[in-house]
């Protein structure tokens, strides 16, 4: 068993690792003399293997914003499975397979894996969550996602009628702000000859929580909200690539694809429960909008005497970005106008 104790949290980690065929010093009972011939295991506890885990129990206590402590991982208290590792290799080279885990089920989990036909083609694949963790003191009186991000009927009417903001105070609650990345990557390379190599990758990512949105009614009614997000970007490649010591011919696509599943903030207004011609109710902004990518390409090289090279490139790329636009208002004291595309 080891004990960690990073000193910025005074967190302690108890944790028992066990690796293929060898038991770490500290666990298993060392003869009282080796015998003649056999090799000692000199090497370090925390030292790498090629097959090993850790099982434990994490507990911390932190002084300070636990937040800022943890703001791009997890570390709270529970059992953790981490470190695992995985290794095969052919004995004579043709082949080898790797994998790794680290973090299982907490938010901040990471997987990887790698195959490989050696001379004929490599698979990797990544699978990676990234958390951001704002805060654990923030409190609004907006119910919570999705949109729209409402007000106590009554808080308002109060505030409308001169009450102020201070009737929001009691009725505020508190939440963990947090939002997190995931990552999945898979890539396949293939050299069937030795002149030639095929690629292809694709990448998913999904972007899901709250972020801290400035939700401003202007100068004098300037609004803070806890923004609900939940997008998604797929990029995926292919390319040939064919060369000699004097040619090189590469064709080539790329495709990107984003979907945002929260395009449009509409949230209450704190000063206000109705609509007027001077003020509205409710305010309502444009997110990011989904779009779409998508290119084809080809490039080349030819070497000539006298150190002379002709090179050329040529790509075709569409875009496409055709999301509606919102209404001209959303006061409904005020006209409708139409608006031009």
């Amino acid at each position: 068993a080891m004990f960690v104790v990073p000193a910025a949290a005074r967190a302690q980690t108890v944790a028992l690792s066990a690796s293929e065929g060898v038991l770490p010093a500290a666990v298993a009972q060392a003869p009282a003399q080796a015998p003649v011939g056999a090799a000692l295991d000199t090497r370090s506890l925390f030292e790498p293997r090629a097959n090993q885990l850790q099982i434990g129990g994490r507990f911390s206590s932190i002084d300070g914003d636990p937040a800022r402590f943890q703001r791009y991982q997890d570390v709270r208290d529970g059992v953790l499975f981490t470190d695992a590792r995985f290794a095969r290799d052919a004995t004579d080279g043709s082949w080898l397979f790797h994998a790794g885990a680290d973090n299982l089920g907490w938010r901040d989990q990471r997987y990887a894996a790698e195959y490989q036909r050696t001379g004929k083609f490599v698979v990797t694949g990544l699978w990676d969550q990234i958390p951001q963790f704002y805060s654990v003191d923030t409190k609004t009186p907006f119910t919570p996602a999705p949109s729209p991000l409402q007000l106590d009927d009554t808080a308002q009417l109060q505030a409308q009628n001169g009450g102020g903001l201070n009737v929001y105070l009691p009725i505020a609650t508190q939440f963990d702000l947090i939002e997190r990345r995931d990552i999945g990557h898979v890539n396949f390379v293939s050299t069937p000859k030795p002149s030639l190599d095929l690629t292809a990758s694709f990448t998913t990512q999904r972007h899901v929580g709250e972020l801290p949105w400035g939700a401003s009614f202007g100068f004098n009614n300037d609004v803070e909200v806890a923004l609900p997000y939940d997008s998604r970007t797929n990029d995926f490649n292919l390319g040939a690539e064919w060369n000699n010591t004097r040619q090189m011919f590469r064709v080539g696509y790329a495709g990107s694809w984003f979907n945002n599943q929260d395009d449009t903030l509409i949230w209450d207004s704190p000063l206000r429960l109705t609509d007027s011609t001077s003020a509205p109710g409710r305010g309502r902004t444009a997110l990011w909008p989904s779009n779409s990518a998508q290119t084809v390409s080809a490039a080349g090289y030819s070497k000539f005497a006298h150190r002379t090279q002709l090179t050329g490139f040529v790509s075709f790329g569409s875009w496409n970005n055709d999301e509606p636009l919102q209404p001209f208002t959303i006061n409904a004291t005020l006209p409708q106008l139409a608006l031009p595309r």
